[in-house]
């Protein structure tokens, strides 16, 4: 199972840069999953990979962040923490088969619905003004959204990405109050049941013990593991000379030179605080051939039959 390519393609940053071997993803600064560089290949210049990497974060006014995954290239680890960044974030890819049924019923759609977005940013989320920019990332591909309501207001919910044999779970958050009664259990089986798919993946923190034994208990077992290295804000000379020069700072640093001033001074980029309006996507010829899959056109969710789904596509499962 390649954990960083199931993980990338199930959380589409909007913007993709490709850089030899690697793909620098952009979304609004909104998760690190989607704000950060996955690194899969050696390149030919490392110090100049790296820094063709941090002058294109900087132009958008933001932290250079490394995914660093089984597939990272040898010495990569060693060259960013010799530039200061900073190892946050241990992950545990777990994987296995969740059998069973919903203890209790599910809603089930294709798309988040309001109520879903603000359960779940309010659990996991949280940063002021990035809502719209997570539910652009999540909508970026075809998925199911799933949630237990309580008074018509959802209070534990997951989101499943249909991968060909495996379904990738994301997104499973239960407010405080509905906490340890089974609920995030239901969620997790209500996907698996609708996707039809035999397997399924997430990824956890390794300091969160409790959805670790929640997700060993439904069958699932640790597979892999990654981190993140996080370098510190852009300087300021290094901020200038990116909006400066645009998007030119990323070929120059590869090629050892000096960026030169750009023409259309008239629209700098700078940061992208305002997620209502962020950039539009740049398509995928940006992402390397390598790291390509068919997710934009993922299985349909099947649903087992016994309870129709309605023309809204809302399906309801579980006791």
């Amino acid at each position: 199972m390649d954990a960083d390519l199931l993980v990338h393609e199930a959380w589409p940053a909007w913007e993709r840069r490709a850089l030899g071997g690697w793909v620098l993803r952009y979304a609004g600064g909104v998760t690190k999953r989607a704000n950060s560089v996955l690194a899969t290949g050696p390149a030919d210049d490392p110090d100049a990979a790296i820094a063709a990497a941090e002058a294109f974060y900087a132009e958008r006014g933001a932290p250079c962040v490394f995914s660093v995954g089984a597939a990272a290239p040898p010495g990569l680890d060693r060259a960013l923490d010799a530039r200061g960044y900073a190892l946050v974030d241990p992950t545990v890819v777990m994987a296995g088969a969740i059998r069973g049924e919903p203890s209790t019923r599910v809603r089930i759609e294709p798309r988040p619905w309001r109520g879903w977005l603000e359960t779940w940013w309010r659990v996991d989320g949280g940063r002021a003004g990035g809502l719209e920019a997570a539910e652009r990332i999540l909508t970026g591909v075809p998925a199911l959204y799933a949630a237990v309501e309580e008074g018509g207001v959802p209070v534990a919910v997951g989101r499943g990405v249909p991968q060909g044999d495996t379904l990738g779970i994301f997104c499973v958050a239960t407010v405080p109050a509905a906490r340890r009664r089974g609920l995030a259990r239901a969620v997790l089986r209500a996907l698996a049941a609708e996707s039809g798919a035999p397997g399924a993946y997430l990824a956890v923190t390794e300091r969160n013990a409790a959805a670790r034994a929640l997700y060993e208990s439904e069958g699932l077992e640790p597979k892999g593991r990654y981190y993140y290295r996080a370098g510190p804000a852009p300087d300021a000379e290094l901020l200038a000379r990116a909006t400066a020069v645009g998007d030119t700072p990323v070929e120059a640093a590869m090629n050892g030179e000096t960026p030169g001033p750009r023409g259309d001074a008239e629209t700098p980029p700078g940061p992208r605080g305002d997620a209502e309006t962020p950039p539009g996507p740049r398509g995928d010829a940006e992402t390397p051939r390598e790291l390509r899959r068919d997710v934009e056109t993922p299985p349909r969710p099947r649903g087992d039959g016994k309870t129709p789904r309605g023309d809204d596509g809302v399906r309801v499962v579980g006791a």
